[in-house]
């Protein structure tokens, strides 16, 4: 799957996200702080990556999808042995967590003249 980009850019005094390819503007913001944030989620969800335009158009940044995980592999489980023996259950209890206790501060001696 190719990788989207999405900009983000100023037009009749609005903040646009448009998808590259895309006939339409997929937000319309107020400030561009808030396409951004637009832009950044679209970007997290499609594997995408967001291009911020200057107000003369120009590009000053390109955000790639860093926020992103990637996908889990599941866990390979260790092999057992058709005769394996389940383990033992035990009775014991776990070890109680010492508490912490406060320490006694030294008391200062008035400063001799």
């Amino acid at each position: 799957m190719a990788e989207t980009v999405h900009d983000v850019f100023l037009k009749d005094g609005k903040w646009h996200v448009k998808g590259v390819g895309n006939e339409k503007s997929t937000y319309v913001c107020n400030t561009q702080e808030e396409a951004i944030a637009k832009a950044k989620e679209i970007a997290k969800n499609n594997d995408g990556k967001v291009k911020v335009h200057n107000t003369e158009g120009k590009v000053r940044a390109q955000i790639g999808n860093k926020d992103a995980k990637p996908a889990k592999k599941p866990a390979a489980k260790p092999a057992v042995k058709a005769d394996a023996k389940p383990a033992a259950k035990t009775d014991a209890k776990p070890a109680a967590k010492a508490e912490a206790k406060p320490v006694a501060k030294a008391e200062k001696k008035p400063a001799k003249k």
